[in-house]
């Protein structure tokens, strides 16, 4: 498992990635500086135009700072919990991700990575 650090808007927050080709091709990218949309009221996404290795997994419950790999180009990082039926590779979680619902009154933010 690695630490990086995740700056939305101006608050920065660790997480720690997982070890599979997924995390690994995001840190690859890194620093790496996107654009993140809302979506459902409980999650934020950025699509990439290019493919990531992928290794999905049905997801029961997604817990608030998941950060996952939606498809094979969608990254997602959940600021709320919630049941689900969806597939998702695992890349992460966001260490203390109680401040993370700051983002929901957003429709978009700046994230870079680290």
């Amino acid at each position: 498992m690695s630490e990086v650090t995740f700056t939305i808007d101006s608050k920065t927050f660790s997480a720690n990635i997982f070890d599979n080709a997924t995390a690994q091709y995001l840190l690859d990218k890194s620093p790496l500086s996107i654009t993140m949309h809302d979506l459902n009221n409980n999650e934020k996404y950025h699509k990439f135009n290019e493919r990531f290795p992928t290794n999905t997994q049905e997801v029961e419950h997604i817990n608030k700072g998941d950060i996952m790999l939606y498809q094979d180009s969608y990254l997602v990082i959940f600021y709320k919990s919630f049941d689900a039926t969806y597939r998702y590779t695992p890349i992460g979680t966001i260490t203390n991700p109680d401040s993370l619902e700051d983002i929901n009154h957003k429709s978009d933010i700046d994230i870079t990575i680290k």
